[in-house]
């Protein structure tokens, strides 16, 4: 089960000693309650090559296109109740129950902040009970989250203080968590289950130097800003119980549930001076950094540095059309571009590249006719270097 760490990430304060020199993370000048506006990556292939280290990097961001719509939020509060008297701010959350079968129940998530790191607490929820019929084929199954108070033992370490060049944190926590199954397999109706979630962390700052970003108006860019480079490794493994004993295959297998499911993810994160959420986040396939599948920047109090006009953003919008497309030949129209034939990219939203190659302005581009029906990146590149991204749907 996944605790939702929504924002499992670093606070920090950078301190710049001049180019070419070490950068410390600290704990001063951090905005804790906050509203944050959140924008995925539109292609995810364009950082394709930010997972790899680099001492001074510099990390443009300027030509990227965000999926509409562009806003999401995070809304970091006071911390509410006493769940977590030691919390110094809360924001919601969810904990996920993804070991084969997926479900998802909205709670809180408690951190603290003081000069020793970043902590995560843990979850408080009130009861909320769930359908789970698209899982089971039966309306009358259920999936019962009780009001609870989830503790990580110990707490999550997501940022140690002071850290450098090469520092590490993270280790191993866990925490158990109660569900109410009603499931006619079995013949469950409320019955208790006991999940037990174990997870090791390893964050390590693998690079530094500056990034800009463009911002949800796309006619603005950001100034460059400082960011550290920290590659995330995450592993978490699921165990369910019921009546003190390994819950019955046949009630998990019914639910689409693993026991002693493990899953590993590989991250990448920019992170910036008094900011909770780092400037950008991507996940990798692969504990090489490679193959970014998922990208999100965080844009609030960033510096303006240009409008229209800097490369990577055009006065015309791409066109493709029809979209959706029911045949595998679609129209590409893109006022204002430069010359008449563009190369091009397909990638499905895993991140993989279905097909690339050229095409020209006011012509049909025609893709395989065994594409799968779905929902596909299809991007654009002029003779001048500028890209456009667009969601294409294929029926």
């Amino acid at each position: 089960m996944k605790k939702a760490v929504t924002s499992f990430i670093a606070v920090l304060f950078i301190c710049h000693i001049g180019y070419g020199q070490a950068i410390t993370l600290r704990d001063t000048g951090l905005v804790l309650i906050s509203q944050d506006t959140m924008a995925n990556l539109l292609d995810p292939n364009i950082v394709s090559s930010f997972g790899q280290p680099l001492t001074n990097g510099t990390w443009d961001l300027s030509p990227t296109q965000y999926q509409y719509p562009v806003r999401a939020y995070r809304e970091r509060q006071t911390p509410f109740g006493n769940y977590f008297p030691t919390a110094s701010y809360s924001e919601r959350g969810g904990v996920v129950i993804d070991a084969g079968g997926f479900y998802f129940f909205n709670v809180s998530n408690y951190y603290s902040v003081d000069s020793s790191g970043v902590n995560f607490l843990g979850q408080h929820g009130n009861t909320t009970r769930i359908p789970i019929a698209i899982i089971t084929g039966n309306n009358n199954d259920s999936l019962t989250f009780p009001a609870q108070t989830i503790l990580r033992s110990p707490d999550l370490k997501a940022l140690s203080f002071p850290t450098t060049m090469g520092g590490t944190w993270g280790g191993p926590t866990s925490c158990t968590s109660q569900l109410l199954v009603t499931s006619a397999v079995g013949n469950l109706v409320d019955a208790p289950m006991t999940v037990k979630n174990y997870y090791y962390t390893v964050d390590t700052v693998v690079g530094w130097g500056k990034m800009r970003v463009r911002l949800t108006d796309t006619t603005k860019i950001s100034d460059y800003v400082p960011v550290l480079q920290v590659h995330t490794l995450y592993t978490e493994v699921d165990s369910f119980f019921m009546n003190g004993m390994s819950a019955p295959d046949s009630v998990l297998n019914y639910l689409g549930l693993v026991q002693g499911h493990s899953q590993t993810s590989y991250q990448t994160e920019f992170l910036r001076e008094g900011e909770i959420e780092p400037l950008l986040r991507v996940f990798f396939l692969f504990p090489n950094h490679v193959r970014p599948f998922y990208a999100q920047t965080t844009l609030m109090r960033l510096p303006v540095s240009q409008a229209a006009g800097i490369k990577g953003i055009k006065a015309g919008a791409l066109s493709v059309y029809p979209n959706p497309a029911r045949t595998r030949e679609v129209n590409i129209s893109w006022p204002g571009s430069s010359g008449t034939t563009f190369k091009y990219a397909l990638t499905n939203f895993g991140g993989s590249r279905i097909a690339s190659g050229v095409v020209q302005l006011n012509h049909s581009l025609e893709l395989q006719d065994n594409l799968p029906a779905g929902i596909y990146c299809l991007t654009i590149i002029d003779n001048d270097g500028y890209r456009e991204s667009v969601p294409l749907v294929l029926e």
